[in-house]
């Protein structure tokens, strides 16, 4: 309508100026210039229109393709580049030399040296009921199959195969017949092809500027189809799973958050110093926790929880024989058959280890029902002896060398039993209420280290003051930290917005999903986003056009959102 509103405005002008040259005309000039003043007006209309929408676009769009993007991308590469490797005293380089070494490492991981373990006898599990299990082995019907795909993230890293579940989605309708006869062949014959259960194994920094593999965390990237079929057993799993796992695991389970056992913990903390109780906390740390389990030690566990033969014949294909090779600067090594621990990536791992994470918990238990170890008393039916995130565990009790000396036999036992080998060097040993060289004692009696409440627990500070300023000091640093990596005179006002929406404003929701945090803290965290919006850095002032309280509106509101 504009642009029609302008071509007709250019006509009458038009007219105007051939009346003019025709006739000479005196009293046709005002209306001349009545009109080109209508023109010039539609003309700046019609430009600031295109610019409204051009901010619009940048605030959607954002840096979607920026210099600043490129140039992360770049630095990443750079900095994830696998060019060299340290072995105690001694560098390694060459890409061959360096595959060699990384090869042999990850085989030494993942061989069992010790195929004979003891076993948990003595100890009562729950056990599965005749319809769970029916309820386990239901034929893969076409629905679920879908409804697994199209759960699934399209842009995940592909496996082995190089396929997407965005390939699936798109081509579902031609490729399902196949898929389904897969997954039906399986159902039957619980056999899989050596390609399905072969994976990728992808090293992911733990830390900047790593040297040497224990510095990598191993994720796998496993095989389309395979992911379909564990993804399928895992959804079954996770449905029957909370009958079988105590309520002190609050990992990965229906109906079972993060934050349950940090509040219990920290409830536990201010009870014991307000009832001045001596007690102690045990944070126990696994060393590789999933490349570590004992698959015989798993069996055994599932066969003492009445998982039928047909599902254990399923858990043997897809778990108990596989393969991997290592991608080094996305070349992969060797492939190597794998006799341990379970793949970081593989949907049925994180309900596979809470089976052998519950050994533990039922030898704590038995502790507690002979006698040998006191937990935590809140009051007469309620004791506390084990917290479990999956594998960040937290064992407490009376202040008693009796206890000291039982959390140890429990854990040299379980780690016999399982294959999950306690770094006692980076486990912690806290105190309430207890005497200095008691802690100093029985932490040299562990093998650990003493320190002080408060302390971390799943990310969040147990035991600590929400009402000080220096609890909410790593929030601070940890925006404060991730600015420095970013130029903000390499983005756009809208890849600005982008980054402070998904990344700053999520970083402090965690701690405030349990803590109530003061004034002075919010307005620090403020204060750097209001910052980095308009162009500076940590303590760089800025000189703000738009009020912070109009910026944080919702878009259709005039804000940024």
């Amino acid at each position: 309508m504009l642009d029609l509103n302008i071509e007709n405005t250019v006509k009458d002008l038009n007219e105007a100026e051939g009346i003019i040259d025709s006739n000479g005309v005196n009293s046709v000039t005002s209306n001349k210039a009545a009109i080109n003043k209508k023109f010039w007006d539609q003309l700046y209309f019609k430009e600031s229109l295109i610019k409204q929408k051009s901010r619009l676009k940048w605030v959607r769009e954002g840096d979607s393709n920026s210099r600043f993007f490129h140039t992360s991308l770049k630095s990443r590469r750079r900095r994830n580049q696998l060019s060299f490797l340290k072995r105690g005293n001694e560098w390694i380089q060459g890409v061959e030399n360096i595959k060699m070494e990384v090869k042999n490492y990850f085989v030494q991981n993942f061989t069992e040296d010790w195929h004979h373990r003891p076993f948990v006898h003595g100890i009562d599990f729950n056990v599965l009921s005749a319809d769970d299990n029916d309820l386990l082995l239901q034929p893969f019907s076409e629905e679920d199959v879908r409804e697994v795909i199209w759960s699934c993230d399209g842009n995940k890293s592909p496996g082995p195969d190089g396929f997407n579940f965005n390939f699936l989605k798109e081509c579902w309708a031609t490729v399902k017949v196949d898929v389904m006869e897969f997954l039906n062949e399986f159902y039957h014959n619980a056999v899989l092809p050596k390609a399905i259960t072969a994976s990728f194994l992808a090293l992911i920094p733990k830390k900047d500027h790593p040297q040497q593999l224990s510095d990598y965390r191993p994720i796998c990237l496993i095989d389309m189809l395979y992911k379909i079929l564990s993804k399928l057993l895992a959804t079954r799993l996770k449905n029957i799973m909370g009958k079988l796992i105590s309520p002190c695991q609050s990992a990965f389970l229906p109906g079972r958050q993060i934050l349950d056992g940090v509040v219990v913990l920290n409830e536990i903390i201010d009870l014991s110093k307000r009832r001045k109780d001596r007690c102690l906390f045990f944070k126990v740390d696994f060393e590789r926790a999933y490349d570590t389990i004992n698959w015989s030690y798993l069996e055994r566990m599932m066969l003492k929880m009445g998982f039928a033969q047909k599902w254990m014949s399923w858990m043997r294909a897809c778990v108990f024989h596989s393969s991997m090779s290592v991608l080094i600067n996305g070349s992969p090594t060797e492939d190597f058959t794998v006799g341990k621990g379970l793949r970081q990536g593989d949907p049925l791992s994180p309900f596979l280890f809470l089976i052998a994470a519950e050994g533990l918990t039922g030898m704590v238990n038995k502790a507690v029902n002979i006698g040998k170890f006191v937990g935590y008393r809140v009051n007469d039916p309620l004791r506390y002896q084990i917290l479990q995130f999956a594998d960040d565990t937290i064992l407490m009790g009376d202040c008693s060398w009796d206890n000291v000396r039982t959390m140890k036999s429990i854990l040299r036992g379980f780690e016999l039993v399982s294959g999950l080998k306690i770094n006692f060097l980076k486990s912690k040993l806290y105190g309430i209420n207890a005497a200095d060289n008691f802690l100093v004692a029985a932490s040299s009696y562990l093998g650990c280290n003493v320190e002080s409440i408060p302390f971390k627990f799943l990310g969040l500070p147990v035991g600590a003051n929400p009402r000080r300023q220096a609890t909410w000091k790593p929030i601070v640093e940890s925006a404060a930290k991730k600015l420095s990596c970013w130029n903000s005179r390499n983005l756009s006002i809208g890849g600005r917005v982008t980054l402070i929406n998904s990344v700053l404003s999520s970083l402090p929701l965690y701690f405030f999903s349990f803590y109530k945090a003061p004034r002075c803290v919010i307005n620090q965290l403020v204060r750097i986003q209001r910052n980095f919006l308009w162009g500076g850095g940590v303590e760089d002032k800025k000189l703000c056009w738009v009020k912070w309280s109009q910026v944080c509106l919702p878009k259709d509101k005039g804000g940024l959102g």
